[in-house]
């Protein structure tokens, strides 16, 4: 008998995870990304970190595997006057603790334009860990790693469930089988005995939900329920989440040596909230980074997202205008290390920018307060819901892959794997 096959609908951290644990419990998943790469989101994220054991096993091992290395820098926060604090006194000023203790819960993660940047400087440093070759990387090393089958610049358009085939079916425009390739050819309907939606969109997932047609005499407080989880889903997209965007700037070789840190969180900043240094990350960090110069990334705060993206169906400006907006508030943040002046920061080689309309989830379906697992299941119809809208955890890669884990391990044991 061949085994359970099981759609994953994201390739970011979580729909990824959720295909490991799958694959690890003898079950078949196919891995759907409307991308043409693996990584979703995860593609515009800088570290992970392992704050509950559950997730801190699985980064052990993909650090012994060479997918995840730990992330050493000099990390700490930038003041609005261009003081900069590094972690320890940082955290040593808050009274901040470096872990949580046995059976305390992970602090709920406000992601605001204020404070620490999806909470980098609460965790332990040594619980940091960076990607070599950026996330996009990771999560392609684990597909190959296990065997998993992927099909990218494929769209699933509808998820509906079949009560007489006791499956799902799908109906996808695109994309191509047999590992990660692009490619034409699968079928425009395929079928599976389970579902995991692990996309940063929940709308397909609140979709699905509604195709369930509930038998005669069916209970209605179940249809109730099912109907409210369709709209709260539904509603994440526009009502919980903000936009944010990020740029890759290549300075010349050398010339922000005088700049003393490797990351840190902007607290003070109106428009920037997140710098990195991707040389200073295992394996020289994201793709792109060349010996020729020195990768940055900067991220923006929601606010000044929100200027430049003021609606989601809002069309996108000119990128290039976007690029020199960050660019310059950069260069206004540097400009302390080099005599106080944004023009003496030295003139980027290259620059890039891209928006993410729903970057960061403002809040969580289920509350972090509330106990139970960080994923949604709809057993009777062998149905999942991962991502980091369902709860929060210590940060968003964090949680993403919290809820592709147990997604992934709750799919396993309705079919008796464990």
């Amino acid at each position: 008998m061949p085994p359970p096959s099981v759609a994953v609908i994201g390739g970011g951290v979580g729909g990824t995870l959720a295909s490991l644990a799958l694959r690890s419990r003898g079950i078949a998943p196919t891995i759907f990304d409307s991308s043409s790469r693996l990584g979703g989101r995860s593609t515009a994220g800088h570290f992970l970190a392992a704050r509950s054991p559950h997730v801190g096993d699985v980064t052990r091992t993909l650090e012994g595997a060479g997918l995840l290395r730990k992330w050493t820098g000099r990390f700490g926060v930038l003041g609005g006057k261009g003081g900069f604090i590094d972690a320890a006194s940082f955290n040593l000023a808050q009274g901040k603790k470096k872990r949580p203790q046995p059976g305390e819960p992970d602090p709920p993660t406000p992601h605001t334009d204020t404070g620490d940047f999806c909470g980098f400087l609460d965790h332990s440093m040594e619980d940091v860990y960076c990607a070599p070759g950026g996330f996009s990387a990771l999560c392609r090393g684990v597909v190959e790693m296990a065997g998993i089958e992927t099909r990218l610049s494929a769209r699933v358009e509808k998820a509906e469930w079949s009560e007489e085939l006791g499956k799902w079916r799908l109906s996808v425009a695109g994309g191509g089988g047999g590992g990660e390739k692009e490619g034409e050819g699968a079928p425009a309907e395929s079928t599976f005995d389970a579902v995991i939606f692990a996309a940063h969109d929940p709308s397909l997932a609140a979709s699905a939900i509604s195709s369930i047609s509930l038998p005669p005499g069916h209970d209605p407080a179940v249809a109730s329920r099912l109907s409210t989880l369709s709209s709260d889903l539904r509603a994440l997209r526009l009502s919980r989440t903000s936009p944010v965007i990020t740029a890759r700037i290549t300075y010349p070789q050398g010339s922000l040596d005088r700049v003393p840190f490797d990351c840190a969180t902007l607290p003070a900043d109106p428009a920037l909230q997140f710098l990195v240094r991707e040389a200073s990350k295992a394996g020289g960090g994201a793709s792109g980074a060349s010996a020729e110069g020195d990768l940055w990334t900067a991220v923006t705060t929601s606010t000044f997202a929100k200027i430049h993206v003021p609606h989601t169906c809002s069309p996108l400006p000119p990128i290039d205008e976007v690029t020199s907006t960050v660019v310059g508030g950069v260069s206004r943040s540097l400009a302390p290390f080099f005599g106080g002046a944004a023009s003496n920061v030295p003139t980027p080689l290259t620059a890039t920018a891209k928006v993410w309309r729903a970057g960061f989830t403002t809040s969580s379906l289920i509350p972090p307060t509330v106990p139970g697992e960080a994923v949604i299941e709809l057993e009777p119809w062998r149905m999942a819901v991962a991502g980091d809208f369902v709860r929060t955890a210590g940060s968003p890669g964090e949680a993403a892959a919290a809820a592709g884990l147990a997604a992934g391990e709750s799919v396993a044991r309705w079919f008796g794997e464990q």
